[in-house]
C-alpha cells in the first residue's frame, strides 16, 4: 500500500464532504423555517435526521467491514444531496418535509463518522494516516463553505444550494475513489452482525466512553439547530449565520491539526474532559450573551468543544477495539452519540424551547456534558481497580 500521499488523500475526502456537510448543518435549519416550520417543530424534524443517522450508521459500518463499501456509500450520498435540497427549497408540504429531512440524515449527515474506520483499518496495516490533520482540513473547507453559503442564501435564497451540490458532490466521488478501498482483516473468518455488537457490549471502556460522548451531543444538537435562529432573534442576517460559522470552524483547524501532540503529553482521558468542557462553556456562554458579538466570541469555545471530541473519539475507540471491529466500533459509537445522542438532544431542545426560549434551551443543555465529567472520571477509576 502507497502511504505517502494517503493523509493528503483523506484530506481531500473531508474537505469535499464537509463542503457539502456545510448546507446541512448551517441552513438546513433556516431552511425549515422559510418552509414554514415553526420553531419547535424545527427540533422534532432535526430529531428526525439523526434517527435516521441511527438507522443508518450500524448498516454501513457492517457493510464497510464486510464489503469494503466505503467508496460507494461516499458516492451515493454525493448523488442523493442535490437531490435532496432540491425538494427542501421547493415544498411546503410537512409529510414531504419530514421524508426528505429523514434522507439527508440518511445519506449525508451519516457519513460524518464512517472515515474513521476507514483510516482505523488502514492505520493497522502501517498507514499512519493522521486523522486529526485530515478532519481539520475537512473544518477548514467546512468553515468557507459556510461563509459562501451564507453568501449564496442572501443573493439567490437557498434554490440555489442544489445546483451548488451538483459540483460538491462530484468533487466528493472523486475523493473517495482515489483513496485505497479498506483491507479485509481476518478475511476467511467472517464478522458477524451480533459476533461484532456482541463484542463491544462487553468492552466496559467502550461503553462508558460512548455513553460519556453521547452526553456532549445534547448541547450540540440543540446549538446547531436553535443557534441560526438565536442568531437572527439578536439582530443577525441569515446570510450572518454563515460568517459565525466560519469564526467557529477556522478556529477547529489548528487544534485538530495539534490533537496528536496534545495527546501524547496530556493522555486520550484528559483530552476528552477537556472536550466535555468545551462543549458545556459554548452553549452556556453563548445563551447568557445578550447581544451579537458576545454570541459570536463565546462560540469559539468550539475550539475546546467539537475540534477536540472528533479525533478524540477516533482515538479512543481505535485504541481499545480490535482491529476487525474497527468500522462497526466507530460508527457505533457515531450512531449513539452522533446520532441518538442528537435525537435525544432535538427531542429535549423541542420541548424546552416553548418553556424557556431559545435562549435557555441552549443554557439547560449546556449543563448535561458536565455530567458526563463526573461519570466519566469516576468510571475510570473503578475500572482501574476492577483490573488491580
Amino acid at each position: 500500500m502507497e502511504k505517502k500521499h494517503l493523509t493528503a488523500r483523506f484530506s481531500f475526502l473531508q474537505g469535499a464532504y464537509f463542503a457539502v456537510f456545510s448546507v446541512c448543518s448551517g441552513f438546513l435549519s433556516i431552511l425549515l423555517q422559510d418552509a414554514g416550520v415553526l420553531t419547535h417543530q424545527i427540533g422534532t424534524m432535526q430529531a428526525v435526521l439523526c434517527f435516521a443517522c441511527a438507522l443508518a450508521q450500524p448498516i454501513m459500518g457492517i457493510l464497510c467491514d464486510k464489503y469494503q463499501a466505503n467508496r460507494i456509500i461516499y458516492m451515493a450520498g454525493a448523488v442523493a444531496a442535490p437531490i435532496l435540497f432540491y425538494i427542501i427549497a421547493r415544498t411546503q408540504n410537512k409529510a414531504v418535509l419530514v421524508v426528505t429531512v429523514f434522507f439527508i440524515g440518511m445519506f449525508i449527515n451519516s457519513l460524518q463518522s464512517m472515515g474513521e474506520g476507514w483510516v482505523a483499518n488502514l492505520n493497522h496495516f502501517g498507514a499512519k494516516i493522521n486523522f486529526g490533520a485530515t478532519r481539520g482540513v475537512g473544518s477548514f473547507v467546512y468553515s468557507f463553505a459556510v461563509l459562501f453559503m451564507g453568501v449564496i442564501y442572501n443573493r439567490f435564497g437557498g434554490g440555489a444550494f442544489a445546483w451548488i451540490l451538483i459540483i460538491l458532490g462530484a468533487v466528493q466521488i472523486v475523493a473517495a475513489y482515489v483513496i485505497p478501498k479498506p483491507i479485509p482483516v481476518h478475511s476467511q473468518t467472517k464478522i458477524s452482525t451480533k459476533e461484532a455488537l456482541g463484542v463491544l457490549v462487553k468492552n466496559k471502556k467502550y461503553c462508558v466512553f460512548v455513553f460519556c460522548y453521547l452526553l456532549t451531543f445534547f448541547p450540540m444538537a440543540a446549538f446547531m439547530t436553535y443557534f441560526p435562529l438565536l442568531f437572527t432573534q439578536l439582530g443577525g442576517s441569515a446570510g450572518g449565520v454563515g460568517i459565525a460559522f466560519f469564526i467557529m470552524s477556522i478556529g477547529e483547524l489548528p487544534m485538530m491539526f495539534l490533537y496528536k501532540r496534545f495527546e501524547s503529553k496530556l493522555g486520550v482521558e484528559k483530552m476528552f474532559i477537556i472536550s466535555c468542557f468545551g462543549h458545556a462553556a459554548k452553549s452556556i456562554c453563548v445563551a447568557l450573551s445578550g447581544s451579537l458579538a458576545l454570541a459570536i466570541v463565546f462560540s469559539v469555545f468550539q475550539v475546546l468543544g467539537f475540534a477536540l471530541s472528533i479525533p478524540c473519539a477516533q482515538s479512543y475507540v481505535e485504541k481499545i477495539v480490535e482491529a476487525k471491529y474497527a468500522a462497526t466500533a466507530q460508527l457505533v459509537c457515531a450512531t449513539v452519540a452522533l446520532s441518538i445522542g442528537q435525537i435525544l438532544g432535538n427531542l429535549l431542545a423541542g420541548v424546552l424551547s416553548k418553556a424557556v426560549g431559545v435562549s435557555g434551551t441552549l443554557f439547560l443543555t449546556g449543563l448535561i456534558p458536565l455530567g458526563g465529567i463526573v461519570i466519566f472520571i469516576i468510571a475510570q477509576k473503578l475500572l482501574l481497580k476492577s483490573k488491580s
